[in-house]
């Protein structure tokens, strides 16, 4: 038998109907099926060399030199997180190079809608990340308490752009527990 039809064969035996049938239609009042696959364990970013505190849900919550940090990684690699010591700010690496001190538009999608925001490339320990002021763009409100997914498109270069799509599922708890670690981390100063 050959193997086209043996394709046949299966496709029949699978209920995709007749070998000449098109396929089925998709309702293009009900959204495409999504299949979330588990986030990757959080990546630190080489250069922070961090101490791992705390697992909360996708999310990690370290410390490094005076900072207190909450990340979650995507499949690519890609970081989000959120830093504090001194001033708090949200960050993406997103292992694309970056102009220091320069901004970047993008648009961010999360249970709580879709906004264009400004980042700015800033150097911390070496590396450098797109940030956001954590008092200007609403993560918190991203973040949620119940999880979800944040997707961020960025245009770095003339490249085309980057989209990464990162798990929130436990970000607000590990935010809360970064904020609470720098404060005590600023009081041993």
């Amino acid at each position: 038998m050959r193997f086209g039809a043996l394709c046949v064969m299966a496709a029949l035996y699978l209920g995709a109907g007749s070998a000449n049938s098109a396929p089925p239609k998709r309702d293009a009042n009900k959204p495409p099926m999504l299949v979330r696959l588990p986030a990757p364990p959080p990546k630190v970013p080489a250069a922070f060399n961090e101490r791992i505190l705390a697992t909360i849900g996708d999310w990690q919550v370290g410390e490094f030199q005076r900072f207190a940090s909450a990340f979650t990684s995507d499949h690519s690699g890609s970081t989000f997180g959120f830093l504090c010591g001194e001033n708090c700010l949200f960050y993406f690496d997103l292992q694309a190079p970056c102009g220091a001190d320069r901004s970047y538009s993008a648009t961010i999608e999360g249970p709580a809608g879709r906004r264009a925001i400004a980042l700015r490339c800033v150097n911390i320990a070496g590396l450098p990340l797109l940030s956001a002021d954590a008092q200007a763009v609403p993560f918190n409100e991203m973040l949620g308490e119940e999880g979800g997914l944040l997707s961020i498109s960025v245009t770095v270069g003339s490249e085309p752009p980057i989209v990464a799509l990162f798990s929130l599922a436990g970000g607000a708890e590990a935010v809360r527990q970064a904020i609470d670690r720098a404060g005590t981390l600023r009081h041993r100063g």
